[in-house]
């Protein structure tokens, strides 16, 4: 087995190998799509072609896309060697691929997660009818930063940042700016009192696009402002025609329900491992 770092000359095998698999690997499928320098793509080869892909970045985030992992199994020593001696901030995937992941780069030197957050990935095909919004919700640009920051500094707060850890504005707003560049973000606003939901995409791949940064402020729960930004979202989507993923935390059955009110299924298990 080798591992055989994606460039120019090799991403539409890569592409190829991970079509199948998108639903549960979003996020890679767009790193593919771009490659950006600060993202690094590898293939494990052996004579059979490529039999997994993950990528890693600058601030330590591993994405992946492991079907074979009873193959990968005997075949661990190449990732190990990889991952001996470098920085690790979390493994996010598919659980069975971030579980297989864990185990090899504990032997490597990095030691067990310090968090495992575990999710139902869930996917809505786009050939379900959509149910008509309760709400009208705007489409936002670069220009509505400041206005949806404080939902995205909530939601920051309460569904990505490890407890224990401090919360960086600067980064959390340029964050916003990217997905707002390069991405799509739907909101629920009132006249006086501003934004009250939103919802949006994160990743997106050539047939799938994930969603994310789904929140709406506490006091204003419960209303049907996150189901119409997200069937707003959908909507859009689905003039793409993609297929839409998501994951949720297993123990949020407000957020599960809503999912599925709005067509969404249970696909497999997701779990992110932060070190």
């Amino acid at each position: 087995m080798k591992l055989v770092q994606i460039d120019e000359g090799s991403i539409v095998s890569a592409g190829h190998f991970i079509a199948p698999y998108e639903i549960s690997c979003v996020s890679l499928a767009d790193v593919l799509l771009h490659l950006e320098p600060s993202i690094k793509v590898y293939a494990l080869v052996n004579e059979s072609g490529i039999r997994g892909i993950f990528s890693y970045s600058k601030s330590g985030v591993v994405l992946h896309c492991f079907p074979y992992i009873d193959e990968l199994q005997h075949e661990s020593e190449v990732i190990r060697q990889f991952f001996g001696g470098r920085y690790l901030f979390c493994i996010n995937g598919e659980a069975a691929g971030t579980g297989f992941l864990e185990n090899i780069v504990c032997t490597a030197g990095c030691g067990r997660p310090l968090q495992e957050n575990h999710y139902i990935l869930m996917v809505r095909r786009q050939l379900i009818p959509l149910p008509e919004p309760a709400y009208s919700a705007v489409r936002c640009t670069e220009s509505d930063i400041d206005s949806l920051l404080p939902l995205e500094t909530a939601y920051q707060l309460e569904e990505v940042i490890p407890p224990g850890e401090k919360l960086n504005l600067s980064a959390c707003r340029a964050h916003l700016l990217h997905t707002l560049k390069m991405h799509t973000v739907f909101a629920i606003s009132h006249p006086s009192t501003g934004f009250l939901a939103k919802a949006g995409t994160n990743a997106e791949g050539k047939s799938c696009a994930q969603i994310g940064g789904v929140y709406t402020i506490p006091s204003e729960r419960c209303r049907g402002y996150a189901s119409a930004a997200i069937v707003s979202v959908l909507r859009f989507l689905a003039g793409q025609n993609k297929d839409s993923v998501l994951f949720v935390k297993e123990t949020n059955t407000a957020a599960l329900a809503l999912y599925r009110s709005t067509g969404f299924s249970d696909y497999t298990r997701y779990s992110i491992a932060y070190y």
